[in-house]
């Protein structure tokens, strides 16, 4: 399906361009290149997706594990301030960061929150 797909694409940017002579010539080799790159993306797949998932899963257990312990230090230090919606919004609103500067933006949000009144 992907073959037939990427070939009639091909093929009507070619005709687009007026260069309907080789066509059929340039559709096949590209669907041969075509399927050498996905049969070798294919061949690779365990060793990459096992390579690059054991880290990916240790950069989320570290995350998990400073988010749990910020939001302990929040818990203690804000006592009956603390508001778990809050917190979950000042840990998402900054977007993707690094756990130091998540950390950073935390600790300045518990000062700024212990200010508050009730």
């Amino acid at each position: 399906m992907r073959q037939l797909v990427f070939g009639l694409v091909f093929g009507l940017a070619c005709a687009a361009f007026g260069e309907m002579a080789p066509v059929a010539d340039r559709v096949a080799k590209q669907n041969a290149l075509f399927e050498e790159y996905y049969q070798s993306f294919l061949k690779n797949f365990p060793e990459r997706a096992t390579a690059y998932g054991d880290y990916k899963a240790l950069a989320y257990k570290m995350g998990q594990l400073t988010i749990l312990r910020l939001r302990d230090e929040a818990k203690t230090r804000l006592g009956k301030k603390f508001d778990l919606k809050a917190f979950h919004d000042e840990i998402l609103n900054g977007g993707a960061m690094p756990l130091d500067l998540l950390q950073e933006r935390v600790e300045a949000w518990i000062n700024v929150q212990g200010t508050k009144a009730l």
